[in-house]
């Protein structure tokens, strides 16, 4: 090897990198995320109710019954399902 050329030592230098760590959230930040994702449009919300008292009335065989109650019964139950952070029906 001549002069002019320039020798490697073999190692590897790393760049150097400004790691930050990540933040920790707050339980609170933790549930205001879920609670902003869990949110239903007016329609979804619709949809969710008309087919849990349609499936209270199909339950009792579409006799003896109060659709009314039917709906009363099924938006209750969506909304506790909601509360607590379940979007099936």
């Amino acid at each position: 090897m001549g002069g002019d050329e320039a020798r490697s030592t073999g190692k590897k230098v790393k760049a150097e990198k400004s790691e930050k760590v990540p933040a920790r959230r707050s339980p609170a930040a933790r549930t205001a995320v879920v609670s902003v994702n869990s949110e239903l449009t007016p329609d979804e919300r619709h949809r969710m109710i008309a087919e849990a008292a349609y499936h209270r009335a199909e339950q009792r065989g579409f006799t003896d019954g109060d659709p009314l109650q039917d709906w009363l019964e099924a938006e209750a139950a969506i909304e506790l399902q909601m509360k607590n952070g379940n979007r099936r029906a």
